[in-house]
Order: structure tokens, then sequence, then C-alpha cells
């Protein structure tokens, strides 16, 4: 895919007012008016050319010049959108635009594997990582957006980092649609650059890296070994054939606990190892900024949780037929708990990534880290549960993973659980990137 959003040598103040003022009534409106009737034939393509890969490997040639005159029609829209040219956005899927070019090779083959893997385990692998970066990604682009827009009323001229950096995010949500959308089997880059990025390739080296070794195997077995024993073969209340409800409670609920051990297990040694080894330096002498070797290391060990939790659809799957009538099971609320679960081992692997980085032995990482995510976990509830602090305590409570985790665990999706487990995700990145800043101190 090649995606070219030209900047202006000079922009018009005058249609950058009237964008602002009337933009949506004489762009926004009709375009997205025209592109919701088409998306909903843009979706029927879609599964008509899911089951033609299925059976043929190859997308319908015409079906897939129309889907590339979608995205072209998106691509024209957004640059006004977000101010990046000037010029009004044509109407259809094949018109053409002097400002804004996207190219998008036709793949003669489509692996049939590729397409199961995107189909049932998509939202894990690919929408959630790219969704949980690109969202701090278009909070920046936002900021430079606006401040970009006093800029060019002032002086006529786009900021050529900025211009670049929100022609990115344009290109980086593409390539994502374009492999979700069953048109390329290239898993798209965490990056809105042209070719690629250094962090993909620092991502893949440290995923080679848990692979390789017994690490990542014993991560996975040992989560789901301890969770099947106590769910199928240890007698008692967690034992969904002796307590007699199809249910995925024991998961859930001793989930969490089997975490703060197995992540801290995962993410010792992202930089502690390096430390030791004295190839920290040398890390990051790489083209690649602190912030992306943090995120490229922190990815990583998100990778793996994500492939922890995969095979426990098959608990889901067992459940649910056991249940009577078959498929007598909250599926609501579990997928909400599966969910909490995945932004928790996300929360979990960020306090893990800044214990890593502040020691060089990986026993000690290993422990600060249990006591981190134990505290964070469970420490302000037990906090709140004092009773110390009067009216404070609801705000104590709130603060603590455990109040977000189970919000989430009864199926109701709450913007501020997300914005919590963001944030401290957040923090505790920005944490790492402050203590990995002081060795230039």
């Amino acid at each position: 895919m090649k995606l070219t959003i030209n900047r202006l040598d000079r922009y018009s103040r005058g249609e950058l007012l009237l964008r602002a003022i009337l933009g949506f009534l004489y762009i926004d409106i009709p375009h997205s008016v025209c592109l919701a009737f088409f998306g909903i034939v843009s979706v029927i393509i879609t599964f008509i050319s899911w089951w033609s890969i299925l059976f043929t490997g190859r997308y319908p040639r015409s079906l897939f010049e129309f889907q590339v005159g979608m995205y072209r029609w998106n691509v024209r829209w957004m640059a006004r959108f977000y101010n990046l040219t000037d010029g009004y956005p044509a109407f259809g899927i094949n018109a053409t635009d002097e400002y804004t070019d996207l190219q998008i090779t036709y793949p003669k083959n489509l692996s049939r594997g590729t397409l199961l893997l995107k189909t049932f385990f998509g939202a894990l692998y690919v929408i959630f990582p790219h969704l949980l970066i690109l969202f701090f990604a278009l909070l920046w682009g936002a900021i430079q957006r606006f401040i970009s827009w006093w800029v060019v009323l002032f002086t006529g001229n786009y900021p050529e980092t900025m211009h670049e950096f929100n022609v990115g995010l344009i290109r980086w949500t593409l390539r994502v649609n374009l492999y979700m959308g069953l048109m390329s089997d290239k898993y798209p880059p965490f990056s809105g650059n042209p070719g690629g990025s250094p962090i993909e390739a620092l991502l893949k080296k440290e995923l080679n890296g848990f692979l390789s070794s017994l690490i990542g195997y014993i991560v996975i077995i040992v989560f789901l070994t301890a969770i099947g024993m106590l769910m199928w073969v240890f007698p008692g209340d967690s034992n969904i054939l002796d307590n007699g409800y199809a249910n995925l409670n024991t998961l859930f609920v001793m989930g969490p606990w089997v975490f703060m051990f197995l992540v801290p297990a995962v993410t010792m040694r992202l930089f502690a190892e390096e430390k030791r080894l004295g190839t920290i330096e040398l890390l990051f002498t790489q083209p690649i900024s602190d912030a992306g070797v943090i995120l490229a290391k922190y990815l990583a060990g998100l990778v793996l949780i994500v492939f922890s939790l995969v095979p426990t659809l098959v608990y889901f799957g067992t459940v649910y037929y056991l249940g009577n009538p078959v498929g007598n099971l909250d599926i609501g609320g579990v997928w909400g708990s599966y969910v909490g679960l995945l932004f928790l081992g996300a929360g979990f692997v960020a306090i893990g990534v800044f214990c890593s980085s502040i020691t060089d032995n990986q026993i000690i990482s290993f422990v600060i880290a249990i006591f981190l995510s134990f505290f964070c976990y469970t420490g302000f509830d037990s906090i709140s549960g004092l009773s110390l602090f009067g009216g404070l305590d609801s705000v104590i409570l709130k603060l603590g993973i455990q109040e977000h985790y189970l919000s989430m665990s009864r199926g109701v999706l709450d913007t501020r659980d997300i914005l919590y487990f963001l944030s401290l995700i957040a923090v505790f990145l920005l944490f790492t990137k402050v203590v990995l800043d002081s060795r230039k101190w």
C-alpha cells in the first residue's frame, strides 16, 4: 500500500475558516451519508469475499477494486477533515484527486489459514494492540491538528512534521483495515511510516527471544494448567462439574492472581537482562526512539499474554455445550470478563516493564513487579475498607485495578474503566521512560 497526501506550499486561510465553521454541513454530512450507504455494500462484499478466499484463495478482482475505491474516497475526505490539503473532496469510488493518491496492490493469492485466524482471533492479536497504541497516537494527532490549524491561519503553512505525522495516522489505520478487511495478509506494522517501523523489527526480535526459549511456553502452559486444574480437577466451588453451573467464574476470578505471578516472570528480563549483559546502550543507539524501544518491549509482553488467553476459548466452548440447555451461558458477561482480563494483563505488563527498567537483576524485578501488581490490584481496596478517609474512601477504591476489573466482568464496557486501564498503562510506561532517561543525567 502506498499513500500520498501532498503538503501544499501555501494553504488557503479562507478555506480553512470555511471548513472550520461550515465544513460539517457541506463536506462531512454529504460525504458521511454517501459513505454510510456504500459502507453497507462494502460489508456485503467483504462477506462474499470471505467465502471466495476460503474456497479459492483469491479476492474477486472487481470486488477488490470497489473496496479500493471506497478507501480512496475515505482518504479524500479525511485529508480535508484533518486540514491536510485544500480543495473539495470528490464524490464516488472512481473519482480522482490531484492532492491525494492511494495505491493498493492486488494480492494474487490469500492464505486460508490467515483468513480463519483473522476471523476468530483478529480482535485479540490485531484490533486490541493496535487500538491501544492508536488511542494515544490519535490523541497526540488531535493536539497537533489543533496547533497546526492556528499555524496555517497565521502563516498559511502546515508544519511539515505535523503533516507527516497525521498522514501516518491515516496510513496506519488503513493498514489495519486492509488486513482485517481481508485485502492483505501482511500484518500491519505499529507505525504510520511509509516503509514500516523499526518498532516492528524490535518487537519481532523480542517475540523470537520469548519463543526460542522456554519462558514463553512455560508461561502459557502454567497458566492453562493452573486454571484447568481449578476448573475441572480440584474439588470445590471452583470446579464446574461439582458446582453445577455453566459459567467461567473460576477463570476470571483466579486469572488475575495467576497473572500476578506469570506476567512478572515474562517481563523481568525485558530491560534487566539488557542491563546485565551491557547491551542496553547498544540498543539505544539503534534508529529508534526511547519510547519506541519501550513500546516494542511492552507489546512483546502483551502479545505473549494474549497468546495465553486464546487457548482458554476451549474452556468457553466446553462450558457452552455443557449448559442445560446448550448455550445457557451469560455470553455478554463472559466477553466482558475476557476484555477485562486482557486489560488487566496489559496493566500488569506495563508494571512489569517498569520494574525491569529499574534494576539489572531479574529476580529483584520479578519480586518488585509482584508486589506492585498485588498492591495495584487489591491494595487500594484494602485501604478504602479501613474507612480512614471519609468521603475519599470511594475515590481511593476507584484507584485500584480490582474495582474496574469487576465492573468489566459484569459485561458492561464503561468508558471510565477503559480510560482507567489506558491511563494505568500510560503512567507506568512513562515512569519507565523517566528511569531510562536518567542514564543521560
